[in-house]
């Protein structure tokens, strides 16, 4: 299969990005509306632990920023930070499109190296199997399930 070096990095316009700044900003704000202050110390204890991710996370439409289970509630919807490669690469493994390429492959004799993968071909594909934010060079990989709240997304987003 061709390595992840192979593939391009997409351009800043592909996909919503946030930095640093950015989530620090979405983060003091949310903390002076919260309605207790047990809510803005899980908060700010979730943000310190997990940094940018948690802003994007919180701007998400029925996520309740004061909720007592927001920690878990996170790390159920978010499953990390991954270069464009990373993503690819374990989109295809969690499809098992790799099983079905290796069994295609053994069902016509043919070697394991007959084919490679086009990770710019799969982009798309993946892209709309996750929600996907840009910080830096990685992209934050979220359940696609969930949906961007306009106003924050508005925030957070580039």
């Amino acid at each position: 299969m061709s390595g992840p070096e192979q593939a391009r990095a997409p351009s800043p316009e592909e996909l919503p990005s946030i930095t640093k700044a950015e989530a620090d900003n979405v983060i003091a704000e949310l903390l002076l509306q919260l309605p207790t202050r047990r809510a803005a110390k899980r908060v700010l204890e979730l943000y310190e632990q997990s940094g940018s991710p948690v802003a994007v996370f919180l701007g998400f439409e029925g996520i309740d920023p004061a909720a007592e289970d927001i920690e878990q509630q996170f790390h159920g919807h978010y499953f990390g930070a991954f270069t464009r490669d990373e993503v690819i690469q374990t989109g295809i493994e969690i499809a098992e499109y790799d099983f079905a390429l290796e069994d295609f492959l053994l069902d016509r004799g043919l070697p394991d190296n007959a084919l490679e993968w086009n990770f710019d071909a799969l982009w798309p594909v993946i892209r709309s199997q996750y929600l996907l934010v840009q910080e830096d060079h990685y992209f934050h990989v979220f359940d696609s399930d969930l949906t961007a709240r306009a106003q924050r997304s508005e925030e957070v987003t580039t």
